[in-house]
């Protein structure tokens, strides 16, 4: 099943929003993308600009049945941006400013179903974003570059012990990180653990 939009419109605009499923046996396959693009309106004076823009965004996932107890799954998704973005942060006549960013996600899960009452799956789920922005060309101003990372993992088992008593435990434990040319360069952990019933 695949399902296609475009849309065309002022100041070169361009829309492309597409998807697509398969399924077959214990295999499920989906995928998408979203395009938007335009050379933009003119800024106005003293500016001789245009609030172009260039964003993309694509993603899938996949998930498999083995056998009747394990299942495993992964989804990703990567998103760029470039745009003038003169004035959208500061009014200052020296902003002359542009922005590119991007961004990569990951989930992974795997499930284990023990038997009727019980139930285990982990997940790792995994972001890595960068910014560049620079606020004027001229040498005399540095652009901002940053990277970040964040990993998220967590594990959860749930119990049904009988019809009106359901366990829950489990734990995460997740890691972000920073490293930027003005921010400096940073990095923390975090952990936790639980118990529900």
């Amino acid at each position: 099943d695949i399902q296609i939009g475009v849309q065309r419109g002022e100041w070169n605009l361009w829309n492309v929003n597409g998807g697509g499923y398969y399924s077959k046996n214990r295999l499920r396959v989906g995928g998408g993308i979203l395009t938007n693009t335009t050379s933009g309106q003119p800024l106005g004076l003293p500016s001789t600009n245009r609030n172009d823009v260039d964003l993309k965004t694509y993603a899938i996932s996949l998930a498999h049945q083995l056998g009747n107890k394990l299942t495993l799954a992964t989804r990703a998704a990567f998103d760029r941006r470039d745009f003038n973005a003169q004035w959208f942060y500061t009014t200052s006549t020296a902003d002359l400013s542009r922005e590119t960013t991007s961004r990569n996600w990951l989930q992974t899960q795997a499930r284990w179903q023990h038997n009727e009452h019980q139930m285990t799956d982990v997940q790792v789920a995994t972001a890595y974003s960068t910014d560049y922005y620079v606020f004027n060309p001229a040498p005399t101003f540095v652009p901002s570059s940053h990277k970040m990372w964040f990993t998220n993992t967590q594990l959860n088992h749930i119990w049904q012990v009988k019809p009106t008593v359901k366990l829950a435990f489990g734990g995460q434990y997740d890691v972000r990180k920073i490293e930027s040319n003005d921010r400096g360069n940073h990095e923390t952990s975090h952990w936790g653990l639980y118990a529900t019933a």
